[in-house]
Formats: structure tokens, sequence, C-alpha cells
């Protein structure tokens, strides 16, 4: 199968040289895609065909790859730590795009900043830190939770120990960093938001993810249900969920941002769900396979191709069609 992949691959670059895209044409937007609270993940990056900025431990060369073929440029930061500190964060994200934009030598695409998970956060503080300098017209959030963790509510507030999350967190030491959690909680989130000051005009779309829970009485790792990883963090939430952030925070009913004109940014939460799980929505399934012993990996590969597909669509419209209709 990763023989197939990586000639569809380079079919797939190939015929971008062929279109032009890479041939000089203008692309459609510059997406820089922004890594979520465990973005300090260590593993090696599968092997790929795409430019080597567009794919990070984080965000797979499908989800790039998606993208590229579409008529995007994609640069995937790198580098960004774990404890989702938005100064610190912020500026490195902001000195990589910063960077990315001196290719275009003055006349630079439009700007879309793609934000998973706590990377939704971090893009809209990007956007209050430069967008009056760099062309930020889109800020897509990929399951962010926008009402703030109801996890990460309990743990603050001592339902769960903090002590007894990191000893269970051990597992997972250097992907994660436990002390950044007090950020997605809901006073943090709420009090970040208010804070913000974003350019007027700025198109924002909020995405999400969903899977069934686990209801098989022996722990099963199959990639369509929520893996055992998540079935102790899904009961926290209490909802529909992709395992840790549930809907009604990363698809809020009515949410708005402020900005410096004399209207709020809405947010539009769009109908289109990603049947995946929180880390199969932005990373490589190999790496999801070695990690967690996940069968059906195929799944996952497909899910994302498909759901990202589904999304560039949708935010190239002024809305998206409800789900099933064309």
């Amino acid at each position: 199968m990763d023989i197939l992949r990586r000639v569809l691959y380079i079919s797939a670059f190939l015929s971008l040289i062929l279109s032009g895209h890479l041939a000089g044409a203008a692309p459609k937007a510059l997406v820089v895609l922004i890594p979520g609270f465990g973005s300090s993940i260590l593993h090696e990056i599968p092997p790929h065909d795409l430019p080597p900025e567009s794919v990070s431990p984080y965000f797979s060369a499908t989800v790039a790859g998606t993208m590229i073929e579409a008529g995007y440029d994609v640069l995937a930061l790198k580098g960004m730590g774990s404890a989702a500190d938005f100064a610190v964060n912020g500026g490195r994200a902001i000195s990589q795009i910063n960077e990315y934009m001196l290719r275009y030598q003055g006349n630079p695409p439009p700007v879309y900043l793609l934000g998973h998970s706590m990377g939704g956060l971090l893009s809209l503080y990007v956007t209050n830190e430069i967008g009056f300098e760099v062309p930020i017209k889109k800020i897509i959030l990929l399951s962010t939770p926008l009402r703030g963790s109801k996890v990460a509510n309990k743990i603050a507030n001592g339902i769960i120990p903090l002590r007894l999350a990191e000893k269970a967190a051990e597992a997972l030491s250097g992907i994660v960093d436990l002390r950044g959690i007090v950020q997605m909680t809901t006073p943090k989130v709420d009090a970040f938001i208010a804070q913000l000051r974003l350019p007027a005009g700025i198109d924002i779309r909020a995405f999400s993810g969903v899977q069934p829970r686990n209801k098989l009485i022996l722990p099963s790792w199959d990639a369509p249900i929520q893996s055992p990883l998540y079935i102790p963090f899904a009961k926290l939430v209490g909802e529909d969920s992709d395992g840790v952030v549930g809907l009604s925070s990363s698809l809020p009913k009515t949410m708005a941002i402020p900005s410096i004109g004399k209207n709020r940014l809405m947010v539009q939460s769009e109908p289109l769900v990603a049947e995946l799980d929180h880390e199969e929505q932005h990373m490589d399934y190999r790496v999801i396979e070695d990690l967690f012993q996940t069968d059906e990996v195929d799944f996952i590969d497909q899910k994302q191709r498909e759901f990202y597909q589904h999304m560039i669509r949708c935010w190239e419209l002024p809305s998206c069609m409800p789900v099933g209709n064309k």
C-alpha cells in the first residue's frame, strides 16, 4: 500500500507541474497548518513526495497533499511547544510565517490559517498579532475548544487530581505537557477570546470531528470507533465528541470574535463533521498504527482525504451545503 500511495503522490505532483501550479501560476492561497496541544510528539515523518515545508510530524502528507492538489501552497508549522503557550508558540508561528512569505517577493497570496484543536486558538492569537501586516483572509478552526474543554475544567477544578492525570499520561511523556492544560479551561478560553481585536472582514469557519463511542466489552483500537485511549476522556466530555472536544465547544451555535470594526466576527459553525477521532483528523495513519496499534488504518487515510476535500470545497463557498447535499 505504501508503494501505491507513493505512486499516487508522484502522479499528483506531476499533474500540478503540468497544470502550471508549480511552474509559476499563483496559488489560490497559502494555507498555514497550525498544530494543537500535542504538537511536540516525537516521531519520524513517514516517506512522502511533497514539499518538505508542507508536512510535519503533526500534519500528514494526506492533509497537505489534498490541499496542494486543490491549488494551494501549504506551510506546516514545526517546532511548536506542547504547553500551548500563546506568547511563545505565537512567536514561533509568526517567525515561520514571515519567513515563508518572503518567497512571494512582495506579492503574497491570501493567507488561510488552519488550526487543529488548541492550534485554532493559536491561529486567533497569530491573527491578532500580525493580521494587519499579513493578508490573513480565513481562519479555519478544526475541533477547537471555543467554549473551553470539559476535561480541562474537571482537572483544574480538582475532580481529577492533576498528579493523577500526570501519572496517567506518563506513557505520553514528550507528547503533551499538562502544565498547559489550564489554558484550555472555559474561563481561560473566554478571557483569551475577549481580549482579541482582529481585523475586520476575516472569514472564520469552525469544523469538527466525532467518533461513535466504543461499546464493545473488550477494548478495541479499530479506527472507525473511539480508541481505548479516548474512552475516559469521552466519558468526561459527556456529549458527542471526537474523544477530546465536544461538539458544543467546537461547533458553537452562536459565537463572535471581537474585531476592530463596528461588527464582531461571527464564527460560522459548518455542518461538515469528520468521522475521525481527535488524532486521526491530522496525523499520518502509519504513525497512528505504530503509536496506538490501531486496526484498519486505511480507513484513516481515506477519511482524511475525503474530509479535507469537502472542507476545501466548503471554505471556497460563502457557506457549506448541508451534509449529504451536493
